[in-house]
């Protein structure tokens, strides 16, 4: 009788506990205590009869709830010495320039003490500048201009962001020109927010799935049912999305698929297993852009199009050789067919030729589109560039490669129209993991080198 009284006992208290601790509020204010409410200034205009200056009285501004005193009826200057505000009328304040901080009377401007130099040894920063923020005023000092080394800048901890550049979005605005294209985008921008994450994040882990056929590294699902999407228009928008991202070298060339009972209902890209962990992915980012901006250095002081286009061409040309196996086959490792292969590597197949070809573009800011196709009845990749007439043309620097001449390459497929662009076949893959988007068309005539 006693045992089962116990446990009657011990359930009630489970769900008053339950009950109580349902408030996360609650939960936050026994681990951490209640949250201080947020002091607002309820300010009382004071005239002084003390004055620092002669025949004139001394206005402050005064708050009971905190009792300070303050030079402003905004409350941002607060009177440091409250002693010599009452006795004296000098309501010293905080006082700063570029380079120091001292006190200073509001209304006489008489110096209290010795100047001090700004101090802090923590930077901030944006894409363009670093400065530092003083400790003791806050105010903002030694700003400048990023002093960039192979993309960091040697002072602060500033980084270059290549996901910001490297990538486009041709293919997300060719999606909008198809049936359910804004249902496309939609699912277009919810692979996003996943595959950013997974580029970035350094405690981003792939999951690690094994079914029959074998063992996957994948990200999160993303359910293209929710969206109004069949699995066909899913694999359409996975595939414009990764050719409009270059630099996420990490996906796989496998994806998974979820099931119900009324059938396939979501998709999971997998991750190369290499790189199924985030700091993996992190650490070789770094590897990578470092290498991205030796190739950006070649060009910061060049906007011309066609030449940004002809300095990595032959850059990329000069630093890889085509990848081949100990058969002497196209190399079918993942590496070769991404970036990887073309900054690191030092070796890669046409994709990779391609794919490095289109980030380098994409971060100079130089449209560009990645393509594949056929050539001599066989897979292949290149890009179709638009130079500064508007005009678009066919660049292949996998068949420009030409490590048997002098040279090391040719020119017979760089910036070419359609007439002089032979053996080549655009994919008429309109939908699915092959699909292809529409093309702009060509320029009908040769480029003008000095236009």
């Amino acid at each position: 009788m006693k045992r089962r009284l116990l446990i009657v006992l011990f359930v009630i208290l489970c769900v008053s506990s339950l009950t109580v601790l349902s408030s996360c509020d609650f939960i936050l204010d026994i681990i951490f205590g209640p949250e201080p409410e947020k002091h607002t200034h309820n300010l009382q205009n004071k005239i002084l009869e003390v004055s620092c200056i002669a025949d004139t009285q001394t206005e402050c501004w005064y708050c009971e709830g905190c009792s300070q005193y303050f030079a402003d009826a905004d409350a941002q200057q607060v009177i440091l010495d409250v002693d010599a505000l009452l006795s004296e009328g000098h309501a010293y304040i905080r006082v700063y320039d570029g380079n120091a901080h001292w006190t200073a009377c509001k209304f006489c401007n008489g110096i209290k003490g010795e100047k001090e130099a700004h101090s802090s040894d923590k930077w901030n920063y944006d894409e363009d500048n670093h400065l530092q923020i003083c400790d003791v005023c806050l105010a903002e000092f030694n700003k400048n201009v990023h002093e960039m080394q192979d993309g960091a800048c040697t002072v602060c901890s500033y980084i270059v962001d290549y996901a910001k550049y490297c990538n486009s979005d041709y293919g997300y605005r060719q999606l909008a020109t198809l049936e359910d294209g804004e249902k496309m985008q939609k699912y277009y921008n919810a692979l996003d927010s996943i595959m950013g994450d997974a580029h970035s994040n350094a405690n981003f882990n792939a999951e690690k799935v094994t079914t029959k056929n074998g063992t996957w590294y994948v990200l999160p699902q993303v359910n293209f049912v929710q969206y109004n999407l069949d699995q066909t228009q899913a694999f359409t928008v996975l595939s414009s999305y990764r050719n409009d991202h270059p630099l996420y070298y990490w996906i796989s060339n496998s994806v998974l698929t979820s099931s119900s009972q009324a059938g396939h209902i979501a998709l999971k890209v997998c991750v190369e297993e290499e790189y199924a962990q985030g700091n993996v992915r992190v650490e070789q980012n770094a590897k990578l852009y470092k290498s991205i901006s030796q190739y950006m250095q070649l060009v910061q002081n060049e906007n011309n199009a066609y030449r940004v286009a002809e300095i990595f061409h032959n850059k990329i040309i000069d630093n890889i050789d085509y990848a081949y196996t100990n058969e002497g086959l196209p190399q079918e490792e993942r590496w070769a067919h991404s970036i990887i292969g073309v900054f690191e590597r030092k070796s890669a197949v046409c994709e990779g030729y391609a794919k490095a070809f289109q980030a380098l573009l994409n971060a100079k800011g130089i449209n560009n589109i990645y393509v594949t196709g056929q050539s001599n009845n066989q897979g292949h990749a290149w890009n179709l560039v638009q130079m500064d007439n508007g005009g678009w043309y066919w660049y292949d620097l996998t068949w420009d490669d030409q490590p048997n001449i002098p040279s090391g390459k040719i020119y017979d497929y760089f910036c070419k129209t359609d007439s002089e662009f032979p053996n080549h076949k655009v994919s008429d893959e309109k939908e699915g993991l092959d699909y292809l988007y529409d093309l702009p068309d060509r320029a009908p005539n040769r480029y003008n080198v000095f236009f």
